[in-house]
């Protein structure tokens, strides 16, 4: 962005519009990043699947397999973490 175009923006939109609008086309830049990332990701593991025998339809089901797996085993640390914190603050009230 042009300092006139956060000028522009201010003047419109008010005080914080161009630091706001930043920060989210930051994080739209970032989102954008992690799905190309995701994309080859996958990609690279059909490659590899099929190079081994696997068809593309085994592929795509084993990657989604190992994708819950992970998001299943990031859920049951979070759980876990946040039980012992709550534990932690239940005995330090008592």
């Amino acid at each position: 962005m042009t300092a006139r175009q956060v000028e522009d923006m201010v003047r419109e939109y008010g005080e914080g519009s161009a630091r706001q609008y930043l920060a989210e086309r930051r994080e739209e830049l970032e989102q954008e990043k992690q799905a190309a990332r995701e994309k080859a990701d996958y990609e690279r593991f059909v490659a590899t699947f099929t190079a081994n025998g696997g068809t593309k339809t085994a592929a795509k089901a084993s990657y989604e397999a190992i994708r819950n797996q992970r998001a299943e085993d990031a859920a049951r640390a979070a759980d876990k973490d946040a039980l012992a914190a709550h534990r932690s603050h239940v005995r330090s009230v008592l």
